[in-house]
């Protein structure tokens, strides 16, 4: 197995989306590739799909250390998530997502569904599972919040989290991934980062998709929302490309 973390700028691999940075704390995601060339032989339990897998983080930046991240999934003028797996040319379909046994239904609510008694079985499938979450990392016993020692809590509102296992888009349309209580698990690190997913596809192949985040200051729900911010592991100049076909219109933005 070979771990790297490479930065999705520069034309390395997928691009920075910003959204508004003078005038708002929520700076946009990056797309990370934080294991290439991982094999579900390392893991003690392999998933449903077995080989050589890529892993993609995506990660949202703010610029206020005060910033907290509260949700992520349908925003709250009814805009559904997107994800896609897909290969470079960023339209076929990929080969499906890699969920680890012992990772819950789904995992959507990411390390906080995986079980003590999960970790123990099978620690290395769960460390590359896929996932969505809100600051919390794979292969941290989620008991309490490593910033602020508080029991570290998630919910999904009104709907089940995605089955990652099942196709190759999933549109998050009537739920929200949320802390309870809303503050402070989403406080950026020292990069001024917060990890909102982990994606394990194939070899070679990528992610993309919208997102949309909430966030407020410490101790409060909310404040600041970010629509459709677009994501996407595909090297440029294809993700520009992308862009350019699809005729996105960026961000659309509100302070409530």
């Amino acid at each position: 197995m070979k771990k790297s973390v490479v930065p999705a700028i520069a034309g390395v691999c997928g691009m920075f989306m910003f959204a508004n940075a003078a005038s708002a704390d929520f700076v946009g995601l990056t797309v990370e590739l934080f294991a290439d060339n991982w094999n579900t032989v390392d893991a003690e339990f392999p998933g449903n799909l077995e080989g050589i897998r890529d892993v993609w983080r995506v990660y949202a930046h703010f610029n206020d250390p005060n910033d907290r991240m509260t949700a992520i999934g349908v925003s709250l003028n009814g805009i559904p998530m997107t994800v896609e797996n897909v290969l470079v040319d960023g339209t076929t379909p990929g080969t499906g997502l890699y969920e680890a046994l012992f990772g819950g239904a789904g995992d959507g609510g990411g390390p906080t569904a995986n079980t003590a008694a999960g970790w123990g079985l099978n620690p290395t499938g769960l460390t590359f599972d896929t996932y969505m979450t809100i600051g919390n990392v794979s292969g941290y016993s989620p008991i309490d919040d490593p910033k602020t020692g508080a029991p570290f809590i998630f919910g999904w509102g009104l709907t089940p989290p995605p089955l990652w296992h099942v196709g190759t888009d999933w549109v998050i349309d009537n739920a929200a991934l949320v802390t309870i209580p809303p503050a402070p698990y989403g406080a950026p690190d020292a990069n001024g980062r917060v990890l909102v997913g982990q994606w394990n596809v194939a070899d070679g192949e990528h992610i993309q998709g919208f997102a949309n985040i909430q966030w407020g200051i410490a101790g409060v729900q909310g404040g600041g929302i970010a629509e459709e911010v677009f994501f996407t592991s595909i090297p440029t100049p294809g993700a520009l490309a992308l862009l350019g076909l699809a005729g996105l219109a960026g961000v659309r933005r509100r302070r409530s």
